[in-house]
C-alpha cells in the first residue's frame, strides 16, 4: 500500500477482474501456440490453485509448476526456485 499506484490497481482489480470471464482470454492464448510458463502457488488464496486446472486446459502447451509453501507472489516468496526455473524456461524458449 505504500506504493504509488497499488491502492489504485487494488481498487481496479476488485472493480473489474473478478465480475469478467477471463477463460476466453485463456483459451486464445492456448490456440496461439505461444509457449506459456505459468507457476502457481498452492496456498495462493487471491486465485486459488484449483483454478489452475482450467488454466491448463485452456493452456496445454504450458509448462506448469505448482510451489509447495507459496501463496501469489511465489517469485517473492521463493525466488531462488522460481528464479532459476524461469530462467530455465527463457533459455528454452
Amino acid at each position: 500500500m505504500r506504493f504509488k499506484g497499488f491502492r489504485r490497481a487494488i481498487l481496479s482489480t476488485i472493480r473489474d477482474y473478478y465480475s469478467l470471464d477471463v477463460h476466453p482470454d485463456f483459451r486464445s492464448i492456448g490456440k496461439s501456440h505461444i509457449p506459456v510458463f505459468l507457476l502457481w502457488g498452492r496456498l495462493d488464496r487471491t486465485v486459488p490453485f484449483a483454478l489452475s486446472k482450467q488454466v491448463l486446459q485452456d493452456n496445454p502447451q504450458s509448462e506448469f509448476h505448482s510451489l509447495d509453501g507459496v501463496a501469489h507472489v511465489g517469485f517473492y516468496e521463493n525466488p531462488g526456485v522460481v528464479n532459476s526455473m524461469l530462467i530455465e524456461f527463457l533459455s528454452k524458449n
